[in-house]
């Protein structure tokens, strides 16, 4: 399974290492280099926007999990994923 996961701090960070150690494909996205680059190093791929992430996924349909905090930033995430997808 292929999957997007925006917010890579500590929740989705972990989830995706997980995910990746149990052979899932995963593109996590987060704007903060530091982040990006433990999920590649975990064997995954990262972007810094969401619809750079999107643009990453290559299975329809494409699942997109979001890990970011309550209020005007998910508001952003989602409306940005809905008009990437």
């Amino acid at each position: 399974m292929e999957i997007g996961i925006v917010g890579l701090g500590r929740m989705g960070g972990n989830m995706a290492e997980r995910l990746i150690q149990h052979g899932h494909q995963v593109v996590g996205c987060d704007p903060a280099p530091e982040a990006q680059e433990r999920v590649r190093a975990l064997g995954g791929d990262a972007a810094g926007t969401v619809t750079e992430m999107i643009g990453k996924m290559t299975q329809a349909p494409r699942v997109v999990w979001s890990m970011v905090p309550a209020g005007k930033v998910t508001e952003a995430v989602l409306k940005e994923a809905a008009d990437a997808l």
